[in-house]
């Protein structure tokens, strides 16, 4: 499991793009506007040697809401699923995101038509707290994709609620 170096890290995501395209399940993409956006990005693969998975994790770039970051392009290739590679890609997200100052929760969106992603997020504590009917369409077929979120400990906050 490596972190991808800024430098290095367009031919890492164009990789990663290549391995993602050859998924044949509607399941929602890494969404690679969001490497633009924010101010603290990263991508964590998985090498054996070659990559056989990879997960990226972006901090909200407006100031209100960067307390949060986002999970995003999770893809384990099939020849390597159910080894806990997926939890370790996890796990490392998890791990940066605690490292960030003034980090709060991870939030990420799964497919309806990914429910072993779903178990596998709620088995390492996400939530649902929405979903979003009809959120994706592929070859005639329709997914809903549901909103999760981690809420991280964080020292000395003070909890403003309505």
């Amino acid at each position: 499991m490596r972190r991808a170096a800024p430098a290095g890290a367009a031919g890492f995501a164009a990789r990663v793009r290549r391995l993602a395209s050859r998924r044949r399940r509607l399941v929602a993409r890494g969404r690679s506007w969001q490497l633009r956006r924010a101010t603290d990005w990263f991508i964590f693969g998985a090498f054996e040697p070659e990559l056989i998975g990879s997960v990226g994790l972006s901090r909200d770039r407006h100031r209100k809401a960067s307390h949060k970051v986002h999970l995003w392009g999770m893809y384990v290739a099939p020849s390597h699923r159910r080894r806990g590679i997926g939890a370790e890609l996890v796990r490392a997200a998890i791990r940066q995101a605690r490292a960030l100052p003034g980090v709060e929760w991870v939030h990420l969106a799964v497919s309806s038509a990914a429910p072993e992603a779903q178990r596998l997020y709620e088995r390492l504590g996400f939530e649902v707290w929405g979903t979003e009917p009809d959120a994706l369409r592929h070859d005639g077929r329709i997914a809903s994709e549901h909103h999760m979120a981690l809420r991280l400990e964080l020292e000395g906050a003070t909890r403003i609620e309505s």
